[in-house]
């Protein structure tokens, strides 16, 4: 019901106003978001304004749970305290709140240094925020010996990569209050129920009701007055009592004559809502489209390095979201190349076009990435890891690749972290032989990456766009699981076949789907 309103304001936005409502204010794990990006014509022109509380309060709930993680150090979990979880979130509101209408890198910059800031180390830290002149560096120094470091900064990270929905220091508060005195006023539709004790009164009356039965009013009368309830009082139990036994009788004596109708499935309004539709382009206006997306997408092959260092931090960045719409990046490749020719494309397109980043498995990873790179150095230390921004295709300019990191000058950095094998507690080993759905498998008794798993694809991707020779592949289950580590090569025969299903995919699904929603799939089988 709310997704469907917020979304039909967008789209009656130029006919009521002549307006079109470029941002929109929302908590973090907002659906409707991506459910204005989908259905709206210019919804990919919509940009998200994160609601500073619900940030702070998502940051919170990320550092609890590493404190409740058996799996992380012991000695680290006993640093990361109720009250340094506390000053980590204050701290954080401060420099959202003091950096507000500002610089967003500086905004950004404040926030990686808050770590360093509660924790005692101050030397970095800006006189917005700081007025402490001491540093405890013994303090420090075994918060990043435990590994309690790089566990806060991945949850700080997610923080970080929001700056630039944040510096407006924006909430939707306003509209919070007014939900609370709504309800208020609709608690069971009738009665006020915000008075002290009135709620909870009646919950307990309930309690007592569900546990004594009708009766519970005389024992709990005799037990606080001392004495027994008058004639019509107890008549009143009596008869309420002999109703209840009656109407369980009934039921068990009821024998139904009625038929189950058959449901009617609803079906969408297609003249008004979200589900609405759009007058398709014409001919013109559609080639006249495609001709501006291709063209703008189309790069020279000196340009490709110079945006892959503009666009490191990737989400983080600005013009990495610009560079990456109206690509297909190597994520995608796998779902791509192994999709059957006769599934429809519809799901897959929906997916590129308006991606979810807020299930679990997607922040476990998120969260836990830095870690898994760190882990990696310490086991690699004569090797140079560095981030990177996105890699656009030589050839095929629609085509783009986003790795973890680039190691060394020949080798790129891939990680993967899974908390499906988190979560069931057995080795890596174990969950190779037990889980379903595994992208290792055991081949005389060592584990590699599958040759035909979705990873093997985007990695054989990111490889031959950015023209590397190796691919490290790093798999990161928890602090007690031992990193592994697979290096891949470069298989050119592997790319020479996913392009043509890349291309094809491209112009046939994706490109005219972008153009106009109502644009069917030009692939006769889908």
């Amino acid at each position: 019901m709310e997704t469907s309103i917020i979304v039909e304001g967008f789209k009656q936005s130029q006919t009521l106003h002549g307006l079109k409502f470029l941002q929109f204010i929302a908590d973090g794990d907002s659906s409707v978001y991506a459910k204005i990006r989908e259905e709206v014509d210019y919804g990919q022109y919509v940009t998200k304004i994160e609601c500073c509380n619900h940030a702070i309060k998502n940051y919170g709930k990320a550092l609890y749970k590493i404190k409740a993680d058996t799996t992380v150090n012991k000695e680290a979990r006993a640093l990361l305290t109720n009250n340094k979880i506390k000053e980590l979130q204050n701290c954080c509101t401060k420099i959202i709140n003091t950096a507000a209408y500002s610089d967003v890198e500086n905004l950004k910059s404040n926030l990686q240094k808050s770590i360093d800031h509660v924790f005692g180390n101050h030397a970095m830290c800006s006189d917005q925020y700081c007025t402490e002149q001491q540093s405890d560096a013994h303090l420090m120094t075994s918060v990043k010996n435990t590994g309690l470091y790089f566990h806060i900064n991945g949850s700080l990270q997610r923080l970080i990569s929001k700056g630039h929905r944040l510096i407006d220091k924006e909430t939707n508060n306003r509209a919070e209050m007014y939900m609370s005195i709504l309800c208020k006023f609709n608690a069971g539709k009738r009665l006020n129920l915000s008075g002290r004790g009135s709620f909870r009164c009646r919950s307990a009356i309930s309690g007592l009701r569900y546990n004594e039965g009708v009766e519970w009013q005389e024992k709990e009368w005799r037990s606080i007055l001392k004495r027994s309830p008058g004639k019509y009082f107890k008549r009143n139990i009596k008869q309420n009592q002999r109703a209840v036994e009656l109407k369980s009788k009934r039921k068990l004596d009821f024998v139904s004559h009625y038929r189950k109708k058959r449901s009617r499935s609803i079906k969408n309004n297609t003249d008004y809502g979200p589900h609405a539709l759009q007058p398709a382009l014409t001919e013109n206006e559609y080639q006249s489209e495609h001709s501006r997306i291709l063209k703008a997408i189309q790069v020279q092959p000196e340009e490709i390095p110079e945006i892959e260092r503009q666009t490191v931090g990737q989400w983080d960045n600005a013009l990495y979201r610009q560079v990456k719409r109206n690509r297909v990046t190597a994520s995608y490749f796998g779902s791509i190349c192994k999709r059957r020719p006769n599934t429809s494309c519809r799901n897959l397109i929906k997916t590129l076009t308006a991606p979810s980043w807020d299930n679990e498995y997607t922040l476990y990873g998120k969260d836990k990435e830095d870690v898994a790179r760190q882990r990696f150095m310490a086991l690699n230390p004569e090797k140079k890891v560095q981030k990177c921004g996105i890699f656009i295709d030589n050839i095929y300019n629609h085509l783009a690749a986003t790795p973890d990191g680039i190691v060394d000058e020949n080798s790129l950095l891939e990680i993967k972290c899974l908390l499906k094998v988190h979560k069931s507690g057995k080795s890596l080993l174990e969950a190779v032989e037990t889980l379903k759905n595994m992208p290792l498998e055991n081949k005389n008794g060592t584990l590699q990456l599958k040759k035909n798993h979705y990873y093997m694809y985007q990695i054989q991707g990111q490889l031959n766009i950015a023209r590397k020779d190796y691919c490290y592949f790093v798999v990161y289950v928890n602090d007690t699981e031992p990193l592994f580590v697979e290096k891949i090569e470069r298989d050119e025969e592997l790319w020479a076949r996913m392009v043509e299903r890349l291309n094809s995919f491209f112009y046939n699904c994706f490109l005219p789907k972008i153009i106009d929603k109502n644009r069917k799939c030009l692939n006769k089988n889908h």
